[in-house]
């Protein structure tokens, strides 16, 4: 009688163990088919970025960079005269829109700055989720989230968030001050203009809390591995 419930016992723990990895299994391949989706729109928007960009130059790129930088004043609805930089062909007081193209805001910020770093953010996105997928993929085949391989691939991911923060930020500040010091201030060094914008911190501080997850993961294998030799 005994020997029974302990076999039933012993069963009843199995199957739950089944259902629990099942269960893990499942919650891991949504997790995948989300990256998957976040990857097809990074994707899409990337392209989008690089479409909208070689499609804004009037001509040729290398021959749009070699054209003369010229300000052309505009008035807003509320009578503010304003003045924007454009690279322009041939300078004259009317400009041609058809062969000019707008180097500097009103504000002093640089569109092709702004676009570069989009493109940046966008590529370090598609690299998050694309480990991403691969974390949670492996979990789903496994059914063992506490493997060595997925600490690596979360350190993997914590890294590249941290670098998401801070490469788009370098990347728009140097062609900011490029065309600044190309275009407006030649011969006297000058920071372009750029705003790094407060949701790099908040970037920052998810790369850290990620690559802290690693390491407890990576105590989670020890646990697993014990728990395994038990078993």
């Amino acid at each position: 009688m005994l020997i029974e419930k302990g076999a039933a016992v012993a069963r009843e723990g199995i199957n739950e163990r089944e259902r629990l990895i099942q269960r893990l299994a499942d919650a891991a391949n949504s997790g995948m088919w989300l990256c998957r989706v976040g990857c097809a729109l990074c994707v899409f928007a990337l392209v989008f970025q690089l479409v909208s960009l070689v499609s804004s130059f009037p001509a040729d790129w290398r021959e749009v960079l070699t054209w003369e930088s010229v300000g052309y004043g505009y008035t807003d609805g509320l009578g503010m005269s304003h003045i924007q930089g454009y690279l322009v062909e041939e300078p004259d007081e009317t400009r041609d829109a058809a062969r000019s193209y707008l180097m500097f805001e009103a504000d002093g910020s640089v569109p092709l700055a702004k676009t570069y770093a989009a493109c940046a953010s966008l590529a370090f996105g598609l690299g998050v989720l694309a480990a991403g997928e691969r974390f949670f993929r492996r979990i789903s085949i496994s059914g063992r989230p506490f493997e060595s391989p997925r600490v690596r691939e979360l350190k993997v991911i914590g890294v590249l968030v941290v670098l998401a923060a801070i490469v788009p930020n370098i990347v728009g500040l140097a062609i900011s001050t490029w065309t600044y010091n190309v275009y407006l201030t030649q011969g006297q060094f000058t920071w372009g203009v750029w705003e790094p914008g407060v949701v790099n911190g908040w970037l920052i501080v998810l790369g850290a809390f990620v690559l802290m997850m690693a390491r407890v993961f990576r105590y989670g294998c020890k646990l697993q591995d014990q728990d395994d030799r038990l078993l």
